[in-house]
């Protein structure tokens, strides 16, 4: 892309042979046009949008079943606005769908939408990803990197993560538990890829 911002370079402490990470590596690369096509379209370095499949579903090895169609996130919840617990959505499968996890009660794709398409699964993480990062960018006074609190919104949310950083909180203050280190673990995770050749 022309006039692209060069990738900043993300340090990591994952050892080049994590046996963990090759293997996601390797399932990864199953997706990776679908991968590096949707991080050009919105702007975003592809070693973090592996850092976030990564995380969020080992790149599909975590989900149940197995690959872009499985779930993940089986965590009981109260439906929005939390007057009633659900423990699970009423198709009766967990709360995060595909690749990149996209959250049932957030959004209609993952109640209606292509969520088992991988393609369409990336694109809609990227595209998340994104909106977070402009809405970052266009904070005045952030005292924070933009791309780490987009990322921290992508598991909590752009408000939760404005509320923390607005009340002197850490980015990852109320990202999952039980490390509480959603955008430090990615970020982490992103150097691993981007040093794999991502």
């Amino acid at each position: 892309m022309a006039g692209a911002p060069t990738t900043p370079t993300f340090p990591t402490t994952l050892a080049p042979d994590d046996p963990d990470m090759l293997l996601q590596a390797a399932e990864a690369a199953k997706y990776r046009a679908f991968i590096t096509v949707s991080a050009a379209k919105y702007g975003l370095p592809v070693c973090v949008v592996c850092g976030i499949g990564s995380r969020e579903s080992e790149w599909g090895l975590a989900l149940k079943p197995r690959g872009p169609a499985g779930t993940g996130d089986q965590a009981p919840r109260a439906l929005k606005p939390r007057a009633r617990p659900w423990a699970m959505p009423p198709d009766g499968l967990s709360w995060g769908r595909g690749l990149m996890q996209i959250d049932y009660e957030e959004t209609d794709f993952a109640k209606t939408g292509p969520w088992r398409d991988p393609q369409a699964n990336i694109d809609k993480g990227c595209q998340m990803l994104s909106e977070n990062w402009k809405f970052f960018k266009a904070q005045p006074d952030l005292k924070v990197d933009p791309l780490r609190a987009a990322i921290a919104a992508y598991n909590r949310g752009q408000h939760g993560v404005l509320k923390d950083l607005k009340a002197g909180l850490d980015v990852d203050a109320h990202t999952a538990p039980p490390k509480r280190d959603y955008s430090r673990d990615v970020l982490n995770r992103a150097g691993w890829f981007q040093a794999a050749g991502w």
